[in-house]
């Protein structure tokens, strides 16, 4: 069985001092607040110390705020060496990367919700239908990778051997919110085949804070 946490980085630290959720950051790589950072990966190892198991593995966005918090949590959990997979980054948003978002042209953001799925964000962006499958295939790849997991990670201190492996993704909201959408497949295997919703109002909205998190449960699987 395979346990899966989403980890948001901590609060990204945009130039000037603009409140993040004002820009359009999805590829920008800002950094975090390394006191948050550090506070997350703290509370975060407290949390999955109390799980009744196991192995643990990290894997991690390549961009520096998911960095910075994957490093602070491995300093203080032992773990498997950390893997960094571009497939967890968020999603890119093209030319409006950095743009705040009341500065982006209305008949733009007009575009995209008309072809949800399909249009390119920002122009030169990702599709939301390219970024669930990026998404989907990690998503698959870490749940069809338990052998992998329980051979390489080491057990939490105090914990006997067992084939109960927890993975962390420190990840992003919009790779959460993604991971939300592929959780109503029917079955695991659907992940590779998943579709991109058809309007932005089916679009997950709900996410962790910054620094916090959440567990998922693969599609098909019943939690114990």
């Amino acid at each position: 069985m395979t346990t899966l946490w989403l980890a948001r980085h901590a609060l990204p630290l945009a130039p000037d001092g603009q409140p993040p959720s004002q820009v359009c950051y999805g590829h920008t790589d800002w950094p975090a607040d390394a006191t948050l950072t550090r506070q997350a990966a703290a509370k975060l190892a407290v949390a999955l110390a109390t799980q009744p198991h196991h192995h643990v593995v990290l894997r991690c966005s390549p961009l520096l705020r998911c960095l910075q918090l994957a490093q602070a949590l491995q300093a203080v959990l032992p773990a498997s060496q950390l893997t960094v997979d571009s497939r967890l980054a968020e999603m890119h948003f093209g030319q409006w990367e950095g743009v705040a978002w009341n500065d982006i042209p209305r008949h733009e953001l007009d575009a995209w919700a008309t072809d949800f799925a399909h249009c390119p964000v920002g122009h030169s962006g990702e599709t939301v239908h390219a970024f669930v499958q990026r998404v989907g295939q990690a998503a698959h790849d870490t749940l069809t990778d338990r052998h992998t997991q329980a051979t390489n990670a080491h057990p939490l201190p105090g914990r006997p051997e067992t084939k109960h492996t927890t993975t962390v993704w420190v990840t992003h909201a919009g790779v959460i919110r993604a991971m939300h959408w592929l959780g109503r497949s029917a079955q695991t295997g659907q992940l590779l085949r998943a579709q991109a919703p058809a309007q932005a109002s089916m679009w997950p909205t709900s996410a962790p804070g910054y620094g916090q998190w959440c567990h998922w449960q693969p599609p098909g699987e019943v939690a114990a």
